[in-house]
């Protein structure tokens, strides 16, 4: 892994292919990845992620479908370790009144050699019958590496 250090966030700057090589699935996209909440995407696979550093040392985040914006983000983090860190994301979710599901996001963006953004990322949830545990669970830490682009 590159050395990240708070003034040198710069290296995240580029354009990256949303898919990972091994990607099956839209949720380990990596829009999927940097913004928990986000909702479906059909074509995930065909659509590109472009970072940049912003001034006040956060990162932000657009998604581009055929050359347009069609959603954007702020990254808020900090640096730690060789990571940065993204601010740790929260959802909710209700299934027919009495079924609720919560859910977080841990996720660490980190440079290698070869340019390719690699994500770190850790999730879990609980589920809750009218707000009494019923099912929690624990993802294992995910490594995905993302193309550059430009």
């Amino acid at each position: 892994m590159t050395q990240i250090k708070s003034n040198e966030l710069i290296i995240f700057n580029g354009t990256y292919q949303n898919k990972c090589e091994k990607c099956k699935a839209e949720i380990y996209s990596l829009w999927s990845s940097i913004d928990y909440r986000s909702e479906k995407l059909e074509d995930w696979e065909d659509l590109i992620v472009k970072i940049k550093v912003t001034n006040n040392l956060n990162l932000k985040a657009e998604l581009f479908r055929n050359g347009k914006i069609i959603d954007k983000r702020i990254l808020k983090g900090k640096v730690s370790g060789n990571y940065f860190q993204l601010k740790r994301q929260w959802k909710t979710d209700f299934k027919f009144v009495v079924l609720w599901f919560l859910g977080d996001s841990s996720v660490k963006l980190a440079m290698n050699e070869k340019k390719e953004l690699v994500v770190l990322r850790e999730s879990s949830g609980v589920a809750l019958l009218v707000a009494f545990p019923v099912f929690g669970a624990d993802s294992r830490l995910i490594e995905t590496n993302y193309k550059r682009v430009e």
